[in-house]
């Protein structure tokens, strides 16, 4: 299939982002999930919440986004965590990554709720097939049906979301079909891609479903000097027991951290990343050398 790639997706359309972890749990179990490498599970407590926005009010933050690898909707103080966000920063943009499955009709209404009185929120869902068998083969479970009936009810109550396609060797005769389905919905879409970061995944299930080789003539090559989104922007990635990444890939080996997060200022974590040397430390990273597309 020739697939155009003249539009690149940049993960943000601000320079100065933050990915805050509010819990590092999620109940299903997709082929492709490093969570096994974490060596504890937490939910973020609405204290340590609190001390992170007043540092956000402060860093002056343009946009957050929550749980990108996890599910935040697993979270039962979600709710009051967005009213507080918004009550606090009523300017900030705030975006959620998610596997859709543990929100509920409670979580739709909030959001909707906030978009009512001004704020910015929006979902994106990961869409791992739209065939029925494949999807609940790669994430292990019978939900195909869920999602596609929580697209419609998001639709019907005029949510704000995108979809991202996450690629495999499996579901490229897909890509146009789904490409073809955000557009006809009208919503942003991205395709992207579970990369084998440090060897994570097992050899045998990445090389049938994910090998990078044979799928990154789906992505655009970097440009020469062109860092990736974590290195040029102004970005951090918090945990939920608030240590500070300058990746959200790097909490998986506890490693390379940046301190936590009340003992440097603004400047001082961002003097820190700077001076990390990202060639050492994100060569076996696909996104290094590949940019995702919409």
């Amino acid at each position: 299939m020739n697939q155009k790639k003249d539009n690149v997706f940049e993960c943000s359309a601000v320079t100065r982002w933050i990915e805050i972890e509010i819990t590092n749990y999620c109940t299903m179990e997709c082929i492709v999930c490093p969570r096994k490498q974490l060596k504890s599970f937490s939910f973020l407590s609405f204290d340590n919440f609190r001390k992170i926005v007043s540092l956000l009010k402060e860093w002056n933050y343009e946009e957050i986004m929550v749980c990108w690898l996890w599910d935040a909707f697993l979270h039962k103080e979600i709710n009051d965590f967005m009213e507080y966000l918004f009550k606090e920063i009523p300017t900030i943009n705030l975006f959620f990554m998610t596997k859709w499955w543990s929100i509920k009709d409670f979580h739709l209404e909030k959001i909707l709720s906030l978009k009512e009185r001004g704020f910015n929120v929006s979902l994106t869902f990961s869409v791992f097939s739209l065939e029925e068998k494949l999807y609940n083969k790669l994430t292990w479970w019978d939900y195909y049906a869920n999602f596609m009936n929580l697209l419609k009810k998001a639709n019907k109550m005029n949510i704000n979301y995108s979809m991202e396609f996450m690629l495999s060797l499996l579901n490229i005769k897909e890509l146009n079909w789904f490409i073809k389905l955000a557009k006809s919905l009208n919503k942003d879409y991205w395709i992207s891609l579970v990369h084998n970061w440090w060897w994570i995944i097992n050899k045998k299930i990445h090389n049938q479903f994910f090998d990078e080789e044979k799928l990154k003539w789906y992505f655009i090559r970097r440009k020469e000097n062109d860092l990736c989104e974590v290195m040029k922007y102004d970005y951090l990635y918090i945990n939920s027991n608030w240590w500070v990444y300058q990746c959200s890939l790097n909490e998986l080996y506890e490693t390379w951290y940046l301190w936590e997060i009340w003992q440097y200022s603004l400047k001082e974590f961002l003097e820190k990343k700077n001076n990390l040397d990202y060639l050492k430390l994100c060569n076996k990273c696909f996104y290094f050398n590949y940019k995702t597309f919409n």
